[in-house]
């Protein structure tokens, strides 16, 4: 599935930036043939990212430098915090941030009573490797699914309708791994989830509302 992959064309370029051990990746010319990369990916012509590293981009075997569109960083780096900014207002990323803030202080304060429930029920291990992959999880593909939507990405549909399907499974996943540990829970202590449980089926509903292709989206290589 690389050639299909933006991620993959993006860390080919920074991996031929970096062959020399130059460390590149920190520099102005390696963030702008990143934007290049991922531009030339969308539109389709970024030819065999895996074999050639830069995709369609004319690099001198010389020079090892790519040849690309000059990019004005001021206005790119502008525009990448306007984005960032609309996507930290949109109301589904603000309940998977509760979610991950009240997830993770649940998971601090009550942790010595959870290695004691484990010892006699190993679902409650499960349930809690679950929840912790999820809780940061989350929050990043949404940001991702959110991001691409708010930038029309609907071209690369992969990327904004399956990400938001990943959090939507994810956000299933762990609601089952919440109702397990609360089960576990001596009854007076239960309620302790509620707020937490209360957060991903509001997360759920609204990435529904958000992004709704995103429930029924076929991932390609995964729901075929």
């Amino acid at each position: 599935m690389t050639t299909r992959c933006r991620q993959y064309a993006i860390e080919c370029t920074r991996d031929a930036f970096n062959a020399d051990g130059s460390n590149d990746g920190d520099n102005v010319d390696f963030m702008e043939s990143l934007i290049y990369t991922a531009g030339e990916f969308e539109s389709g012509d970024s030819g065999d990212v895996s074999e050639f590293g830069y995709g369609d981009m004319n690099v001198d075997s010389d020079t090892s430098e790519p040849d690309f569109e000059e990019i004005d960083m001021d206005d790119y780096l502008a525009e990448r915090e306007a984005i960032e900014r609309a996507v930290g207002e949109t109301e589904c990323v603000k309940i998977v941030d509760l979610y991950m803030a009240g997830g993770t202080c649940w998971l601090d304060e009550w942790d010595i009573l959870l290695e004691e429930l484990q010892k006699d029920n190993e679902a409650i291990l499960d349930a809690e490797e679950v929840i912790r992959w999820d809780l940061f999880q989350l929050p990043v593909q949404l940001r991702r699914a959110v991001s691409g939507k708010i930038e029309g990405d609907f071209e690369f549909e992969e990327d904004v309708f399956g990400s938001a399907k990943v959090v939507l499974l994810g956000a299933d996943r762990s609601l089952a791994a919440w109702k397990v540990v609360r089960e576990a829970l001596p009854e007076e202590k239960r309620d302790s989830v509620a707020d937490v449980i209360h957060h991903l089926e509001r997360l759920v509903k609204s990435i529904e509302l958000e992004i709704p292709e995103a429930r029924s989206f076929k991932r390609p290589g995964f729901d075929d």
